[in-house]
């Protein structure tokens, strides 16, 4: 139920152990999948929620979880040098940039 209202209740959303620690979330609306996906990783209790697009053919002990992308701002950049291509720098030092963006 919690996990329902955090994802503003996507249609049809089922909650399936696949293993220990591993879970099959389904649901109804592949924009709700989409939306989920995009604002992981998901924090619950104190713990992450790493979701990960999964086949349903491939063993999920094979799936990666060791690493988890995350959303960082980063505060004070002089506005002569806030651009992209600098987040993508400073953001580099912390690990793979996936995109960059400036607000």
């Amino acid at each position: 139920m919690a996990l329902s209202s955090i994802w503003c209740d996507p249609e049809g959303l089922k909650i399936t152990e696949i293993e220990s620690n591993i879970l099959q979330f389904s649901m109804d609306k592949e924009a709700d999948v989409i939306r989920i996906l995009k604002g992981s990783p998901w924090i619950y209790r104190n713990a992450w929620l790493m979701l990960k697009e999964w086949d349903g053919v491939t063993s999920p002990l094979t799936i990666d979880f060791e690493s988890v992308p995350v959303w960082v701002q980063i505060w004070r950049v002089p506005p002569a040098v806030r651009t992209k291509a600098m987040g993508i720098k400073l953001g580099g030092r912390l690990g793979i940039v996936e995109e960059s963006e400036i607000y």
